[in-house]
Formats: structure tokens, sequence, C-alpha cells
């Protein structure tokens, strides 16, 4: 699997309609002035958010030598980005109508784009939000659960795969998502236990993730690679259902040691059944 940077998710406002570019920054002192029900959320005119022509290009270039994957975030992610996080979080309480309203309004543009970057190549959405170990269950089921489980559902009707990415602690809602019901989960392994996770759920969702790229990958050594993940395996490998990975991106000027390694030991892996 290859991953395409996801630059492209819009976060701000502009006079016609399309969420974007700095205008919002300087209307954001009373979003309530903005009338949401001009927004527009159809592909077209968010193609341009969605990297399609970058997507077509590694496309072109790697033909089917790659699985590539971009992202398409949980509406909340969008939420916090323009209204900030202490206005967001301080909104869903004393004007919880317009959050409901902006997620509605994520939530058609981040289909929206997801479907254009599956046309474009992009068979791997990457989703979820790092916000949501702040989010209490209540809130999450309340505002956010319902999008994602739509999110998802578009993705699957288009041809795509979903990959969640379960980033911070999130064992408050780890069984909402897997309701939501994506084709895998990517675990961060620093803050949630991968081995439990996968006695509870592994019947369920194929599970990735769970090795640390900043502790282990980046700092450890080549031998302490090999045994995290020889134990990673160990906990999560039986009757399949689960891909080797860091728990996120790789982190810049990791040793090139530690990733050939990674890439030997679960290549030797695979090969031993």
């Amino acid at each position: 699997v290859l991953r395409i940077p996801d630059d492209g998710n819009p976060q701000e406002m502009e006079g016609d309609g399309i969420l974007r570019g700095s205008t919002i920054s300087r209307a954001i002192s009373d979003m309530r002035e903005i009338d949401l029900n001009k927004i527009q959320t159809t592909e077209e005119k968010y193609i341009d958010w969605a990297n399609t022509d970058t997507i077509s290009m590694v496309k072109d270039k790697l033909r089917d030598s790659v699985l590539l994957s971009i992202g398409s975030q949980n509406p909340v992610s969008n939420i916090v980005a323009i209204l900030g996080f202490e206005r967001a979080f301080v909104d869903i309480v004393e004007n919880s109508e317009l959050v409901r309203k902006l997620t509605n309004i994520y939530t058609e543009i981040n289909i929206n784009t997801a479907i254009a970057k599956i046309k474009a190549g992009a068979k791997f959405i990457y989703t979820g939000s790092s916000w949501l170990p702040l989010v209490n269950r209540n809130v999450y089921k309340d505002f956010f659960h319902e999008t994602q489980c739509k999110l998802n559902k578009k993705i699957h009707e288009n041809g795509g795969i979903v990959l969640l990415h379960v980033s911070g602690r999130q064992s408050h809602i780890m069984d909402l998502n897997v309701e939501a019901e994506p084709d895998v989960m990517l675990i961060d392994g620093e803050q949630n236990d991968i081995s439990i996770i996968k006695k509870e759920y592994g019947g369920r969702v194929c599970l990735a993730g769970g090795l640390d790229p900043t502790n282990i990958l980046y700092r450890g050594t080549p031998e302490i690679v090999e045994k995290e993940i020889k134990r990673l395996i160990k906990v999560t490998g039986n009757n399949g259902g689960y891909m080797l990975s860091t728990s996120d991106n790789i982190v810049l000027n990791t040793p090139t040691k530690n990733i050939e390694t990674m890439m030997r030991v679960t290549s030797e892996a695979y090969k031993e059944g």
C-alpha cells in the first residue's frame, strides 16, 4: 500500500460556496453570520481538493504494482480546523445546531472527494480523526458516528476499501469504530493494546499497525525492531486478519536498516505462514 499525502481536504469557506483558502480566517469571529445553506458540496466543486492529478500520475507510473491510499477524514477534523479546538468543543454544547450543519456539510464534501479519489485510482481510503480521543463517547455517538458510517458506506459503494485510523486512545469508542464497518483498522499501538482489540474484534475487521514509528522504528536498533515485529505477529497474526505496519507515518530520517529489517522480518513471517 502506498499512501499519497492528502493535504487537499477543504477547510475554509469562500463566497462562491467553496470551503477553501483564507476567507474563514478573517470571518471566523462570527461563524453564525455565514449562510450555510449556500455551501456547495458536489464532487465537481471539490475535485481539485481530491488531488486527482497526483493520484492519476502515480497510478499511471506504478500501474497495479501497489495499492494507492489517500485520506478522507471524519468531519470532526474539518470542524476543529476552521473553528479552533476550544471554539469547536464549546459550540458542541452551546451551538449544537451549527456543529450539526457543519458536520452534514463536511460529510457530503468528504464523501464526494473520496469518490473522486477512487475514480482517479486510489483504492484505499484512509479515514478517521486524531481528535477523537478527546471526544467523549456520547458526543461522538450523537454528532460524528453516523457520519463516519455514511462515509464508509459510500466508499464501499464506489469500490473503495476503508482504512480507519484509530489514532490515540479510542477504547471508549472502539466498538463504534467496528460498527462503522471499516475494512481495516489501523491501530495506534502506543495508546491501544492491539492484542486485546484482536481478541475482541479480530473476527469482524482486519487490523493493521501496532508498530511504534518513533520509539521502535526511529529510535530503536534493528534487533529491537525485529523483536517487536515478531511479538506483534505472535499476538495479532493468529488466524490471519493482520497487516503489519507502523501506527502512523514513518518518521523522517528513520534509519534505513530499521526499515529494511521491518520489511525482511515481515516477509519471512508471511512466507512461513
